[in-house]
């Protein structure tokens, strides 16, 4: 099963300092520098809407240094 802590630890391997946040019918990334009206949500209901691999290439397309 799929969870925040499996999805944000392949996400700081790939950066430090993002983490996916679930929000009301939705996820988004945070970052301590990011400008959060820049940042688009992800609107899914569930973690599990979404692999891994998925939410890995969610935040690659959105964080496009990558």
């Amino acid at each position: 099963m799929l969870t925040l802590k499996k999805v944000n630890k392949a996400i700081q391997e790939i950066e430090a300092g993002w983490e996916l946040v679930k929000g009301n019918g939705y996820f988004y990334w945070v970052h301590p520098t990011a400008d959060y009206t820049q940042i688009p949500t992800v609107a899914v209901c569930k973690i599990n809407d979404f692999t891994l691999d998925q939410w890995i290439e969610e935040f690659k397309y959105y964080n496009t240094d990558y």
